[in-house]
């Protein structure tokens, strides 16, 4: 099945207006905004690592556990780039770590594929050494 062209306004409803759900904890509005098959890959060395397919599976593999490994994290988005379907989003992640007590600052760049209004493919390209010092 082909991917459905997106207009601007609809990327940046769906993709900024996922970081601004993040921000506001509201986790619900942000799996809305997600296609319900998403495929959702965190890379090796991170601390959520693998490919993640669906809502369900991003909720209770990837944002359940950052919610208890993180007092204060967040997905700072500065620069966000439209091709096509594809949105590339250059931001920080911040926090700190609960069991540790150490502050994390690291880059990241996300790779979105929309389709329908829908975010239906996600990739995190990080700085996972910055997540594990953090972590110990």
């Amino acid at each position: 099945m082909p991917v459905q062209k997106q207009t601007p306004q609809i990327q940046n409803e769906a993709v900024l207006g996922m970081y601004e759900d993040y921000a506001r904890g509201d986790i619900a509005a942000l799996l809305e905004k997600m296609h319900p098959d998403i495929q959702w890959i965190e890379p090796k060395g991170h601390p959520y690592a693998g490919k993640h397919a669906g809502r369900d599976a991003v909720k209770t593999e990837v944002f359940a556990p950052i919610a208890v490994d993180w007092e204060g994290f967040q997905a700072v988005p500065i620069k966000t780039v439209w091709q096509g379907n594809n949105v590339v989003c250059l931001g920080m992640f911040t926090g700190t770590c609960r069991r540790t007590g150490k502050r994390l600052d690291a880059a990241f760049a996300h790779v979105f594929t929309l389709d329908g209004g829908k975010l239906l493919r996600f990739r995190d390209f990080t700085d996972t050494e910055a997540f594990r010092e953090a972590m110990s």
